[in-house]
């Protein structure tokens, strides 16, 4: 238990650092450009020795309490007094570099709301080396049962990002948000830009790491960034697909600008893709493919990047509305400088199917499918692409048995399912079994069964052969008093499932 009375013991430094090392890997790099001095602004560069001044800016970077996510612990003193806010990060890892160093929080926002602009911190951000705008938001924005009216940071963040990067060159913004925000204000006017979600107790500590250098960053969006939230259809609409007055939502189906790609995130190396191949350019329905790759890290530095595949249908009628692309394969590779990697993936045809409503049946579409190795959902990062033509028929197999059973006269007397059997009597399992393709077979409802396929076979086994048997046929029999458990075995194409069920004799 983790408590004040016992100095929150449970939070011990390995798992400390397990959640910082998490962080690192969570902030996602969206933005690096060139400075004026030929340079990019990240990883801050901090001297060794000497006088060099960083000012951290923000209300969110220095709270009262540090805001760690709904579902998040409830945190005592001792537990708060092991968190590490981003000003506290910042400070310890940069005076660690170099003790002379000056880094001083700035408020940068007033007001409840933090809806006023700080001139005071803006005109002192001119004087210092480098400045790290914090903005943020917690559960004031938004929570389980408040969603956001809006993409915009809240309060006055936006224009206090874009009044220190006017006021200081060397200018990085770290959004720690709830998801995707509105930076069409303020992304310009930044050379480095980062973000993650609620990033843990260490939060400062893993800021200060991927600020540094000291991990490079390798998160990757978990989401379309969209750029507007007027893109988006009302909440209480649940239509992904693009209509004529919307573009649609995911990377699966949005047609829109974008701020930011699903799957997008950058880093302090270069990666290079090549060697895309696929073993099978002509896949049956029913088969596996499998992709491979080479990855290389091009640039001076260690890094880790994530390797994604997306399937497409390029010439699927478009009164199917099929996604312009699906994520169905994904790799994390860690490379040292110039080092190359080659990777697998596995792609299975079953899982392309898409739900035929007219037959209540997944089908997968005989046609052109492509395989894309890319950086991120954008066409813009598609690395390679290879095609393979997919013909053929599911050969649905067993995924789920269930069982209702009853005795003899049961359904004349309206009674759908029983426990309780006397002895001496034949039990009706009534199984229902459900195929891959989710087509349903054997008892579906009273008066609505449906005989299982031809070549399907059915054993049962019992526990207890006291309490239960069950002939060379089939037939499960009532012998003596007690419990038994009965499991049946079905078979089909190739492949099992078992279901079980519960027989107590009276």
């Amino acid at each position: 238990v983790n408590s004040d009375s016992n100095n929150a013991v449970t939070e011990t430094p390995a798992r400390l650092a397990e959640a910082q090392q998490a962080g690192d890997q969570s902030i996602v790099l969206l933005k690096n450009d060139t400075t004026t001095k030929g340079t990019k602004l990240l990883p801050l560069r901090v001297p060794h020795a000497g006088s060099f001044k960083v000012a951290v800016i923000g209300f969110y970077a220095n709270p009262p309490t540090m805001y760690l996510g709904g579902y998040a612990s409830t945190q005592g003193p001792a537990g708060i007094a092991k968190e590490v806010n981003g000003y506290q990060g910042l400070k310890t890892a940069i005076q660690g570099i170099d003790p002379q160093a000056q880094v001083d929080w700035l408020p940068g926002v007033t007001g409840t709301g933090l809806d006023t602009v700080d001139q005071a911190s803006v005109a002192a951000a001119a004087n210092y080396d480098a400045v790290i705008v914090y903005a943020g938001t917690d559960q004031t924005t938004g929570t389980e049962g408040v969603d956001r009216s809006s993409l915009a940071l809240p309060g006055a963040q936006a224009s206090l990002i874009s009044q220190v990067a006017a006021a200081n060159p060397n200018t990085i913004a770290y959004l720690e948000t709830m998801g995707e925000v509105d930076v069409t204000g303020f992304a310009q006017n930044v050379p480095a830009l980062l973000w993650s979600s609620y990033n843990g107790q260490r939060k400062g500590a893993s800021l200060a790491d991927v600020v540094l250098g000291t991990a490079n960053p390798s998160g990757k969006l978990p989401f379309s960034w969209y750029a507007d939230v007027n893109q988006l259809p009302p909440t209480t609409s649940y239509d992904i697909r693009p209509t004529a007055t919307t573009p649609g939502r995911t990377y699966m189906y949005f047609t829109g600008a974008q701020s930011y790609p699903f799957g997008y995130g950058g880093s302090y190396t270069t990666f290079r893709y090549s060697d895309l191949r696929v073993d099978g350019a002509h896949p049956d329905a029913n088969d596996t493919i499998h992709v491979s790759a080479e990855v290389t890290n091009t640039g001076p530095v260690a890094g880790d990047d994530v390797a994604q595949i997306y399937v497409t249908t390029p010439n699927a009628p478009a009164a199917l509305q099929r996604p312009i692309k699906r994520l169905e394969a994904f790799q994390k590779i860690a490379l040292r400088p110039h080092q190359t990697k080659h990777v697998d993936f596995t792609i299975k045809i079953p899982n392309l199917a898409f739900f035929n409503e007219t037959t209540n049946t997944f089908q997968v579409d005989d046609g052109m499918y492509g395989i894309q190795l890319s950086s991120s959902a954008a066409n813009s990062d598609i690395e390679q692409q290879q095609f393979v033509t997919v013909t053929g028929q599911l050969r649905p197999t067993p995924s789920v048995v269930t069982a209702q059973p009853v005795a003899p006269g049961d359904a004349a007397a309206h009674v759908a399912q029983r426990v309780m059997f006397p002895t001496g009597t034949t039990v009706d399992p009534q199984l229902t079994v459900s195929l891959s393709d989710e087509s349903l077979f054997g008892y579906i409802t009273a008066g609505a069964s449906t005989p299982l396929p031809s070549g399907m076979t059915v054993h049962y086994r019992g526990n207890r052969p006291n309490v239960v048997s069950i002939d060379r046929n089939g037939v499960i029999h009532t012998v003596g008093s007690g419990v038994a458990t009965v499991t049946a075995t079905v078979e089909y194409h190739g492949r099992t499932a078992q279901g079980s069920f519960v027989v107590d004799v009276q």
